[in-house]
């Protein structure tokens, strides 16, 4: 009758040095996922950022030079550059006042909810 050999049980030591070591790549593989995504997410919000920064700066120098030439034709119509600009000041600070009430009731929030779903878009 010929002799089966049974195999030799698996050292525990090596088992568990195994799982160990599997462990500790999974843990690493997280770890290095989860920064290139919250690094992919802090690029996005950069470059976005960044162009809003460029575009508001150029709007801002356009507004400027619209709003003297606008003041200085309204005061050549008045008869006083003063009060040119003083309507030109007058119109902005009831935008501000606008924009201020609106920013309260509507747009706050929505800006806010915005830019947090813009940090958890999945795509």
């Amino acid at each position: 009758m010929p002799t089966v050999e049974t195999p030799a049980p698996p050292d525990l030591s090596d088992l568990l040095n195994e799982v160990s070591a599997d462990a500790k790549n999974f843990w690493r593989a997280q770890r290095d996922y989860t920064y290139l995504v919250a690094s992919e997410k802090t690029a996005r919000a950069g470059r976005t950022m960044v162009g809003g920064v460029v575009a508001l700066a150029l709007a801002s120098v356009t507004i400027i030079m619209l709003s003297m030439a606008g003041a200085y034709r309204i005061g050549e119509l008045l008869g006083s550059i003063a009060l040119g600009f003083l309507y030109v000041g007058g119109a902005y600070l009831v935008l501000l006042l606008l924009f201020f009430l609106l920013w309260k009731s509507v747009f706050g929030k929505k800006v806010q909810l915005a830019i947090i779903n813009a940090f958890h878009d999945n795509d």
